[in-house]
């Protein structure tokens, strides 16, 4: 697991404002994430229904990465760890996220403070807390208000480590043996064209080896 940082060195982001950076995604937007390789799922085998979905994302190219979406529909079966565990190294394998052993585009996820098992997932996946929004109800988007009573919106941001690249590399290449867990089910992982996962946890590792120990 990623090391966090001491609470000193954090930066918190608090502000009364609305952060185009939190926003639900439509539907146009998730078929679009699809097309270019950024929704990631998981389907029963033997019936080929969706039972998690993810994405990871830029809305700019300058931007940072954003995880978020995660939905998953059979609880404790470990399908949601190992779904954002690939997602992320898809998206650090194959995007330009890392250059001479740093980050030059970081990978984020935004959570509201009282949804409590992606904060738990998050920090056993190697993010740190980064910094916190929070937003009047006033000032708070509709969809924010949706079946809520009056009072602040807070938003906890999480910043992806190198730690917990570390962390991700290792895992792919010492812990995964093809199989969810605690259930024990087969896990088999598909990748576009012709690459094979072998190369993408070689490829991770390699970038994980390039970190300053």
């Amino acid at each position: 697991m990623g090391s966090p940082q001491t609470l000193s060195k954090r930066r918190e982001q608090i502000g009364k404002r609305c952060s185009c950076r939190i926003h639900p995604r439509i539907e146009s937007e998730i078929a679009e994430f699809a097309k270019s390789g950024h929704l990631f799922g998981v389907r029963r085998k033997n019936t080929n229904e969706f039972v998690g979905l993810c994405y990871v994302v830029q809305d700019s190219a300058e931007s940072n990465w954003q995880l978020g979406g995660l939905k998953v529909t059979i609880q404790k079966e470990g399908i949601g760890e190992l779904l954002v565990r690939f997602a992320l190294a898809h998206t650090i394998v194959y995007g330009v996220l890392l250059q001479e052993g740093k980050w030059v585009q970081k990978i984020m996820a935004y959570v509201r403070n009282d949804n409590h098992a992606p904060l738990r997932l998050l920090t056993s996946l190697g993010f740190e807390h980064s910094g916190i929004d929070v937003f009047s109800h006033e000032d708070a988007p509709a969809w924010m208000k949706r079946n809520r009573e009056r009072g602040d919106f807070v938003f906890d941001e999480f910043t992806f480590t190198l730690d917990g690249l570390r962390q991700l590399a290792a895992w792919f290449s010492e812990r995964f043996d093809g199989a969810l867990h605690p259930s024990g089910a087969e896990a088999q992982i598909d990748l576009a064209g012709h690459n094979r996962m072998e190369d993408l946890t070689r490829a991770l590792r390699h970038l994980a080896g390039e970190l300053d120990p």
